[in-house]
């Protein structure tokens, strides 16, 4: 399942990448106008109010922060950003977790279980027809690539907002 654990060494001292991160964060939950422009897509830009807020939603102080990317398209698999700050001698050690959040590891943990409960009955049922086995090995694997391209292409583009905020290597 998707999580990416890592590490970002940055020049700025940790109150210097929490103020970073803070200049960069809207409030901790969309506002009726981000859902407006997220559920009707470009007539909701066009109609909504202009996009000025920052680049994450969340929450960050001197040790730690929580955030996940502001974005104007639906994506159930963008990961949540939970970070912890350390002071260096050269600046700040900054830990980095991304992994889904919790509602999706559940609806995946469900499609995990029923793909699975097939799989099982069908190994276990004689049957006939043993191309009935491969429906649930195709759920399991269509799945797999759906949440890992989702998830995967997300962590990149945040992983490049987070380093360039913060100066990091």
């Amino acid at each position: 399942m998707p999580y990416h654990r890592y590490q970002l060494n940055s020049p700025l001292t940790p109150h210097e990448v929490a103020q970073a991160l803070s200049d960069n964060i809207r409030s901790p939950r969309p506002t009726i106008g981000d859902m407006f422009r997220m559920s009707f897509g470009v007539l909701g830009k066009w109609l909504g109010q202009r996009d000025d807020g920052g680049t994450w939603y969340g929450t960050a102080n001197h040790h730690r922060f929580k955030i996940y990317r502001h974005i104007s398209y639906r994506n159930s698999f963008l990961p949540v950003v939970i970070g912890t700050i350390q002071r260096t001698p050269t600046g700040s050690q900054v830990d980095v977790v991304m992994r889904l959040h919790w509602s999706v590891w559940l609806v995946l943990g469900l499609f995990v279980l029923v793909g699975l409960s097939i799989l099982f009955e069908g190994v276990i049922t004689p049957a006939d027809d043993k191309m009935l086995l491969v429906m649930p090995i195709g759920i399991l694997v269509f799945v797999s690539v759906l949440v890992g391209v989702g998830f995967w292409a997300e962590v990149n583009k945040a992983k490049e907002l987070l380093a360039e905020q913060l100066h990091a290597t």
